[in-house]
């Protein structure tokens, strides 16, 4: 399926279609989680501590399971994937670290501002599918990364929230 969704994607692709999402790719950043935080730092410290917390404990579940899984991004080689040791080699598209950093950094910023959570929500999404519009990664490493995003930060909220 993963394949097939992908190759659509691809076939249905414009040069202006492909011009928007390769914009939109940057609101899955790290970056861009960091000037977020930063952002909110003065304004609204809970929030900003708890976008950074989200961000960093999704981009270390990523990191691990890149490490581990090893899956070659669409457009990468599995053959020229680099080996680390102990048996873990290098691909990096399993999961969407894009996805997981937009998905963190929107489920903390809905919690902590209801009124715009549908605004925070639909630009993880954009963010995420950028990654399979851009051939950065396979439909699935979305919906993991994005999966990843939100159990971060849920456990952040519940943190936060003293449960």
């Amino acid at each position: 399926m993963d394949q097939s969704l992908y190759e659509t994607v691809q076939e249905s692709s414009t040069p202006e279609r492909r011009a928007f999402f390769d914009a939109v790719t940057y609101l899955g950043d790290g970056w861009t989680a960091v000037a977020v935080a930063l952002g909110l730092r003065g304004r609204d410290p809970r929030t900003a501590d708890m976008v950074g917390t989200a961000f960093l404990r999704a981009g270390l579940a990523v990191n691990v399971l890149k490490l581990v899984v090893s899956r070659p991004r669409p457009t990468e080689d599995p053959a020229k994937c680099g080996k680390y040791g102990w048996g873990l080699s290098h691909c990096g598209s399993f999961p969407s670290g894009h996805s997981a950093t937009a998905f963190s950094v929107a489920h903390v910023l809905a919690h902590r501002y209801p009124e715009h959570k549908g605004l925070f929500y639909t630009l993880a999404l954009l963010a995420a599918w950028s990654r399979v519009e851009v051939q950065a990664h396979w439909p699935s490493d979305v919906v993991a990364g994005a999966l990843i995003g939100l159990l971060a930060a849920d456990s952040v909220i519940h943190q936060a929230s003293g449960r």
